[in-house]
């Protein structure tokens, strides 16, 4: 009998080990995606990494993220387009082959789940939790040689809730840069203040101080500022847009870009 319940608990330890190792294992996928081209020729995929760890009865953490790769950028639009979501400040790449982007994405989830393990206090305490950095990166549109990409994201780490965030850049194909309000607009002429709570519930506002943001999208006919929680609103209000009618600044359009985007 002895020897039978030894045998028994080197199976049941050997199950248990498999079984943890089965939910660090890492996972990378393939998923490419086409979008209509312009004049400017590029191609777009996407690479998924997502991987969990339970670090006890009561806390775990899930990390998930989707990133898009590029061929026909330039490094100086891919150093913007990856610059949060690969942390290069802290760590600079000159390669954004797919298998580097691959490795560093890797590297952090990683480096986050082993974080989140390090946390003493939740992994001993009775009630369950569990932690999350969830991030997604897409193509929002793609016109007239200007790829729109949108940048949103959930994460959760202790505290009273989580957070979400909304973020856009807009890459120049023709001319290989990213897009800056100063291009499309002469922004330090225009009074935004007024254009901007002409367009937004006033009563979501901390204040009415408002003024235009470096998160902006457009089409041919508006531009959108995006603020995020605790921006312009309480955590409640959520993430707030506000269209401005390209015909309440026309005056103050780029020639160049009102040209490019045939506004009338």
């Amino acid at each position: 009998m002895k020897n039978l319940f030894f045998a028994l608990s080197i199976l049941a330890f050997a199950f248990s080990c498999n079984k943890n190792q089965r939910e660090k294992t890492v996972t990378v996928k393939n998923d490419s995606s086409d979008i209509k081209k312009d004049s400017i020729q590029i191609t777009i995929d996407s690479l998924i990494v997502e991987d969990s760890a339970r670090y006890s009865k009561t806390f775990s953490a899930e990390y998930r993220q989707k990133l898009l790769t590029f061929t026909g950028l330039q490094k100086n639009v891919l150093d913007s387009l990856y610059f949060g979501e690969l942390r290069l400040k802290e760590k600079p790449m000159t390669d954004f082959s797919t298998e580097s982007i691959k490795a560093r994405m890797t590297e952090n989830m990683k480096q986050y789940l082993a974080e989140s393990g390090a946390e003493d206090d939740y992994v001993n305490r009775e009630y369950k939790q569990t932690w999350d950095e969830i991030s997604d990166m897409k193509v929002l549109s793609h016109t007239k040689d200007f790829l729109t990409i949108n940048y949103n994201g959930y994460g959760f780490s202790g505290g009273a809730h989580g957070y979400g965030y909304e973020l856009y850049k807009v890459a120049d194909l023709k001319n290989q840069s990213i897009l800056q309000l100063s291009d499309i607009v002469e922004a330090t002429k225009i009074n935004w203040q007024p254009i901007l709570l002409k367009h937004v519930d006033r009563e979501l506002l901390f204040d009415e101080n408002i003024t235009a943001d470096k998160n902006f999208y457009f089409d041919n006919q508006s531009l959108t500022f995006i603020y995020n929680q605790y921006e312009i609103a309480p955590y409640a209000a959520g993430i707030i847009e506000i269209k401005v009618p390209f015909s309440e600044i026309k005056q103050y359009l780029k020639p160049e870009f009102e040209k490019r985007l045939n506004i009338n």
